[in-house]
C-alpha cells in the first residue's frame, strides 16, 4: 500500500513560545567581550556555553524572523562596550568618531560599559589632545542618547555595569578641590546621568592605577578625592534607577 508523505509544519505556524525556544540554540549566551572578538579572526570564538556555533544568518530569514529573533539575540547575555578617546568598540567593531552608532545597541539589555576618566579641555593645550577629548564627549553623549531613545520602543536596557578607570596622578593633578573633582566627574559622566533613566540594575567599580606611588600623602590624598568620588558614582546610580514619569 502506497504510504502518504509525512506531514510538515512550517515553522512560523508553531506557536511563539516553541520558536523563541528554538531561537535560544542559535544565539549568543556568553558574555561578548571585544577583545576577545579583536584578537583572532582567524580562530572560532565561542559565544555559547555548549560550544556549539551561533547562527546569525537566521537574523536574514525574513522580516517576522528576524523581528522575533533581534530582542533574543541582543538580550539574552551582556554586550561589552568599550568607550575610548579614539573609537567605541562594541561586538568586535571599531566605531570610528563621529560615525552613527549601530542601530543593533538599541536592543541590548545588558551592557558592560569600560571607559576611563579623561581630563577636560581647560587642562589641555595641545591641539590634537583636545581634539580627542571632544570627541570622547561626542561618543558619550551619542552612546547615552542612544541608551536612553525611547522611540518605537527601542529602549531596552535594563542593566549597566560601568568599569571606570582611574589614572590616580592625573587625578590628582587636575582635582586639587573637592570641587574641581566633581567638575571633572561631570564633563566625564553627565551625558549617562543626565540622559540615562529607568535602569533595573545599576553598578559600577573603579579601576584604579597609581603606577606603583605609595607614599602617605600620595595615599591620604587620593583616599579623600575617592570618597568624594563614590559618593558622586552613588547619587549617579540613583538618578539611573529613577522612573522617568511620562511627558
Amino acid at each position: 500500500m502506497a504510504t502518504s508523505p509525512p506531514q510538515t509544519l512550517p515553522f512560523l505556524q508553531f506557536p511563539p513560545e516553541v520558536r523563541l525556544a528554538i531561537y535560544q540554540y542559535l544565539i549568543p549566551d556568553l558574555p561578548i567581550h571585544n577583545f576577545a572578538l579583536l584578537r583572532d579572526h582567524s580562530k572560532t570564538i565561542h559565544l555559547r556555553q555548549d560550544g556549539t556555533h551561533c547562527c546569525p544568518a537566521i537574523l536574514r530569514a525574513n522580516h517576522q524572523i528576524h523581528s522575533e529573533v533581534l530582542p533574543e539575540w541582543y538580550g539574552t547575555t551582556s554586550y561589552e562596550v568599550v568607550l575610548d578617546t579614539k573609537y567605541i568598540l562594541f561586538c568586535g567593531k571599531i566605531i570610528p568618531p563621529y560615525t552613527p552608532l549601530p542601530s543593533t545597541i538599541h536592543w541590548v539589555q545588558s551592557m558592560h560599559l569600560t571607559l576611563a576618566i579623561q581630563g577636560t579641555p581647560r587642562h589641555i593645550h595641545s591641539p590634537s589632545t583636545l581634539e580627542h577629548l571632544l570627541g570622547f564627549q561626542d561618543r558619550l553623549t551619542t552612546l547615552a542618547t542612544a541608551l536612553a531613545d525611547r522611540r518605537l520602543g527601542l529602549r531596552r536596557l535594563t542593566r549597566l555595569h560601568m568599569d571606570i578607570g582611574v589614572n590616580i596622578p592625573l587625578l590628582l593633578s587636575l582635582s586639587k578641590t573637592p570641587s574641581e573633582l566633581l567638575e571633572l566627574l561631570d564633563w566625564n559622566l553627565l551625558p549617562l546621568r543626565e540622559r540615562v533613566r529607568d535602569v533595573r540594575v545599576v553598578g559600577w567599580e573603579l579601576r584604579e592605577q597609581s603606577y606603583g606611588i605609595q607614599s602617605e600623602e600620595f595615599v591620604r590624598s587620593y583616599a579623600s578625592l575617592r570618597s568624594i568620588m563614590c559618593a558622586f558614582l552613588r547619587d549617579m546610580r540613583a538618578d539611573m534607577l529613577r522612573l522617568e514619569a511620562d511627558g
